[in-house]
């Protein structure tokens, strides 16, 4: 797992270069178990496998922030 997981609170990310020996694709994906269902979302990063179950992510979360925190339409106010 990453070294930042304690923070993490709606997804698991397993470090797969920074503070390990860097992994195969075939252990990572053996790591989300893919072949369960539901199959968990994954999302691959420079350092990091992101897995989630559920259907959002960090856009659609931020869109769902800024419209219950600060009552803000973002692409309301999206600069042209």
């Amino acid at each position: 797992m990453s070294a930042d997981q304690a923070y993490r609170e709606a997804d698991l990310a397993i470090d797969f270069c920074t503070d390990v020996p860097r992994l195969s694709l075939p252990r990572l994906t053996g790591s989300f178990g893919f072949s369960r269902r539901p199959a968990p979302k994954a999302k691959v990063s420079s350092i990091h496998v992101n897995g989630w179950f559920g259907d959002y992510d960090k856009l659609t979360m931020t869109r769902r922030l800024f419209r219950d925190a600060f009552n803000e339409d973002l692409e309301a106010i999206k600069p042209a």
